[in-house]
């Protein structure tokens, strides 16, 4: 470009940019966006003094070391050249594992973060490596590896944890009961038995008076009465 208007370099650690241009100022006066003069000058203080070695594009895992049947989460963070937050691109994964390669995509959360969770099924080494695409366009690229141990996280601990239980019964409104107590729980639950017993009392109403049927039954008892009355010489 014979006569640039703006123009930046990188020497070693340090970074410089011009503007060969004369009453700048006035950009701000004539823009028809009255934020543009703003906003290039905060994003070229920004760029200038951005980290050299910070990447725009950074992939890893919440640990380096897991358990079997243990979930491992994906952490991204994807930035402009300015280093501002780029929410609108695209993360792929591929991870090479002791049965394969498995490709799958992190979700944007916003402020330029991307998450995803992948559940290994083997124990062994596994690598990863991440591509971040901006309108199809291959911007950076990042990875990285964990371990997947052949040890059961239920038996990581496998003492009780008493400070755990005592603020989950707690919270839910329970109760916490050692072995040298126990008892109070046989106390408690038939308490609770008590409390939450409902007597249910319902009662109908049928009208006699209103049932052809069984006025048909009472005038028939009463004839045969009658019948058998006369009939033994009663009446």
């Amino acid at each position: 470009m014979p006569n640039p208007l703006i123009v930046s370099r990188n020497f070693g650690s340090k970074r410089s940019l011009a503007v060969i241009a004369g009453d700048i100022w006035k950009w701000k006066l004539k823009a028809k966006n009255e934020n543009l003069f703003d906003d290039f000058l905060f994003s070229t203080a920004k760029w200038l003094g951005a980290v050299k070695d910070k990447k725009r594009f950074s992939l890893r895992t919440n640990k380096k070391f897991y358990s079997r049947n243990e979930q491992v989460e994906f952490v991204a963070e994807l930035y402009t050249e300015s280093f501002d937050p780029l929410s609108d691109g695209e993360v792929s994964v591929t991870l090479n594992s002791p049965q394969g390669k498995t490709n799958f995509n992190l979700s944007s959360i916003g402020s330029g973060i991307y998450q995803g969770i992948y559940k290994p099924e083997t124990p062994g080494d596994y690598t990863f490596s991440g591509v971040a695409t901006l309108d199809g366009k291959a911007i950076a690229t990042d990875g990285g590896n964990f371990n997947i141990g052949d040890i059961n996280i239920e038996l990581l601990n496998p003492y009780t944890d008493a400070g755990f239980l005592r603020n989950l019964s707690s919270i839910t409104g329970g109760e916490f009961y050692y072995n040298n107590n126990y008892l109070k729980l046989f106390d408690d639950l038939t308490q609770f038995n008590k409390e939450s017993a409902v007597e249910i009392k319902t009662t109908e109403t049928h009208n006699l008076w209103n049932n052809p049927w069984l006025l048909l039954i009472i005038v028939l008892l009463l004839s045969l009465e009658w019948f058998f009355r006369k009939r033994e010489g009663m009446m």
